[in-house]
């Protein structure tokens, strides 16, 4: 049997699948905070949080909280360049959960 780095830490797999849900719930609730801040510094034109930080958060797995606090706080919708790299984000993270669970279904 395979060896993989969780197993030095003792992990195992109920304990890794709330890592990754405290991960995910740790990023999505960074990122509708950064969306909140940086739409009250837009409308007092005060220093702005950067969009490559705002990509990079998404990137780590926070797309539903980030397509969430766009539309919420109707913040960065008009900036196209901007929505299409977050659903490229998003589609990724899809084709990410795909290719970890359909595999692992097919050895059960």
């Amino acid at each position: 049997m395979q060896q993989h780095p969780w197993d030095s830490l003792g992990l195992t797999g109920p304990h890794l699948v709330l890592l990754a849900f405290l991960a995910l719930l740790l990023s999505n609730t960074l990122i509708v905070v950064l969306f909140s801040i940086d739409k009250r510094r837009a409308a007092n034109g005060d220093w702005r949080i950067s969009e490559a930080t705002l990509l990079f958060v998404t990137a780590l797995g926070a797309y539903p909280g980030a397509k969430f606090a766009q539309r919420y706080f109707r913040h960065k919708t008009r900036k196209k360049p901007f929505v299409w790299q977050l659903d490229i984000l998003g589609a990724t993270q899809v084709l990410a959960i795909l290719l970890l669970v359909v595999p692992a279904s097919r050895q059960t």
